[in-house]
């Protein structure tokens, strides 16, 4: 890509920039006069701005009512190609198992999902009804799926009240090697240690 604009998200600057990609890979900013030959494609970028592919990490995909195709549709052009997603209201109809689906179909689009295991599902207190309680045993069986990056959701007052599904996808995720990936609005340190 030549005569583009570079939106460089690490330094917070945008500034004129070639682009030597291959395949999927960016392989040289700046002079690519190296990374080009007679079968070279060129994209003329003149007075278009280059912008990474844009990372979702908190999107509840599902929620959306489209499927994962359709939302990787509305989503890719805009620039998102990355989310991550916890699942949550395909987990209590349908399982893992409709979990995983949604993770295949997901597979087929531009759009990576990510997958952050709900800490339990439902969320609620009383506990709701609904057709799958995600929790420990779910948790054990799906860490080492590729897509799952840790636990989501960790809400405060199972943690504080020492919910024993909620502290059991905790241990889980320690002895995995995955982040607990927190949910605590409007939490202050007085709440935390309450």
């Amino acid at each position: 890509m030549r005569g583009g604009r570079l939106v460089n998200v690490v330094s917070a600057e945008v500034y004129e920039a070639d682009v030597a990609v291959y395949g999927n890979t960016v392989v040289t900013l700046g002079d690519v006069s190296a990374h080009s030959g007679p079968d070279t494609g060129i994209v003329d970028a003149e007075g278009r701005h280059l912008v990474p592919g844009l990372f979702d990490g908190h999107q509840h995909i599902e929620c959306s009512k489209l499927s994962i195709t359709s939302a990787a549709k509305m989503l890719v052009p805009l620039g998102t190609t990355n989310v991550v997603s916890g699942l949550d209201q395909i987990l209590v109809v349908a399982g893992l198992a409709g979990a995983e689906a949604f993770l295949r179909e997901s597979q087929a689009t531009p759009l990576r999902v990510l997958w952050g295991a709900p800490c339990k599902t439902p969320y609620t207190l009383p506990t709701s009804t609904v057709g799958h309680y995600f929790g420990p045993d779910d948790h054990r069986a799906a860490h080492s799926w590729p897509e799952c990056v840790g636990v989501w959701e960790t809400v405060r007052e199972f943690v504080t009240t020492g919910d024993p599904d909620e502290l059991a996808a905790m241990e889980i995720a320690r002895q995995n090697r995955l982040p607990v990936l927190g949910c605590a609005p409007m939490a202050t340190g007085a709440d935390l240690t309450s």
